[in-house]
């Protein structure tokens, strides 16, 4: 695994940008959703899982929780981390041309 090095401004090195980075790690190194996995997907589906995150979360910070309310801070991360798998898999495969090969 490469390894990138940047300075990070104070303001981004808190526990929120930790947490996301270890969430699109685990998502990546423990639950097989690579690259290649995420380009098999519709373009939509990635942003849709985090919509439901964030809407489970909003739920619980609504005070209208469901049946087992859900940590809202932890959907919020999972959310991100989803969100940063959704663009890069804008970024790496378009919007369509992945989903469009799979069709055919």
């Amino acid at each position: 695994m490469s390894t990138v090095s940047f300075h990070v401004p104070a303001w981004a090195n808190g526990p929120a940008l930790r947490d996301i980075v270890s969430a699109r790690r685990d998502q990546i190194e423990n639950r097989g959703f690579t690259r290649e996995h995420d380009l098999a997907l519709h373009p939509a589906q990635l942003p849709e899982l985090a919509a439901q995150y964030i809407a489970e979360a909003m739920d619980v910070l609504h005070g209208t929780p469901g049946l087992l309310p859900p940590d809202p801070r932890d959907h919020l991360v999972q959310a991100a981390a989803v969100l940063w798998a959704a663009i890069d898999r804008i970024d790496v495969g378009g919007l369509t041309e992945r989903h469009q090969e799979r069709e055919a």
